[in-house]
């Protein structure tokens, strides 16, 4: 398996700055590490991946992101996903943050 990192945002613009501060001081240089968002929130994919327990969370991501077609998941050896709580969408709850928690 490659030794290639995905990191999955949320979203691409203040996300896109976290990431960039946190490779200059954690990983600097490293070109195993690729960047992707998810474009919505965690419960959204949450709920693609409860609806069915086959799907691969790679050929998700993969489908909201075009930037991943050249890789398949056999191309990572680990993948991170970035969310904040957003407590304010209409689908959160602290129950499903314990259950996000426990499926991820």
């Amino acid at each position: 398996m490659t030794e290639r990192i995905l990191f999955v945002f949320e979203g691409e613009k203040t996300e896109k700055t976290i990431t960039d501060s946190l490779l200059k001081k954690f990983i600097e240089n490293d070109k195993r590490v690729v960047l992707s968002s998810f474009k919505t929130d965690i419960y959204s994919l949450y709920k693609l991946m409860s609806e069915d327990e086959d799907l691969d969370v790679f050929a998700v991501l993969k489908e909201k992101n075009p930037d991943l077609v050249d890789f398949d998941r056999d191309s990572f050896s680990q993948l991170f996903l970035f969310f904040d709580y957003d407590g304010h969408a209409p689908t959160a709850s602290d129950e499903k943050i314990d259950k996000l928690l426990s499926f991820f």
